[in-house]
């Protein structure tokens, strides 16, 4: 759930490194795009968009989005993880995903499915090093003075009902329109 490409930047290398795949999905006003990324079977996020968009791209909020596409685009990214999950990864399993191809939903006028098989690019700078070389940045960093708990601490804590702890919901306005 993120709405900018440093976030994801940072998940593909953060899964590149663990070896961990990460099922990545987009949404921009009528177009949708879902794809899995599994580190050693295929590219990765890097290797679709190397580096930050030249050109100012709208977000959600400027942009817009028609929100069944929203459902659309998750629906498949459930769909990839249940079958990933069943599969356990293993590529001669029926129901494993294909990994390193990306689907491009336009639902503007005509509807327009695209199915792209993203190649590897050597110079990666995610995954054409080691993944132990990957440089991953530090997000508590960002949060200085902030308290973190982990998901298992937050568990418990609503478990408890403990009146300390306060979800802060960042979304503006015209998000929650």
């Amino acid at each position: 759930g993120s709405d900018n490409f440093e976030t994801k930047f940072q998940i593909n290398d953060a899964a590149y490194r663990l070896g961990k795949p990460w099922i990545y999905g987009a949404v921009n006003g009528t177009e949708g795009q879902v794809a899995l990324f599994y580190p050693g079977r295929s590219a990765c996020y890097r290797c679709y968009r190397p580096e930050l968009p030249k050109a100012k791209i709208r977000n959600c909020a400027e942009a817009g989005v028609l929100g069944p596409i929203a459902g659309t685009v998750g629906t498949l990214q459930a769909t990839l993880a249940i079958q990933l999950l069943v599969s356990e990864g293993r590529p001669e399993h029926p129901l494993c995903p294909k990994a390193g191809s990306l689907v491009h939903m336009d639902f503007t006028g005509a509807w327009e499915f695209r199915h792209l098989l993203l190649a590897r690019r050597a110079l990666c700078s995610t995954c054409g090093i080691a993944p132990n070389q990957v440089q991953l940045k530090d997000p508590i960093s960002a949060c200085e003075g902030v308290s973190t708990v982990s998901a298992i601490e937050l568990v418990e804590l609503l478990d408890r009902q403990d009146e300390s702890v306060l979800l802060l919901d960042v979304r503006d306005a015209t998000e929650w329109a």
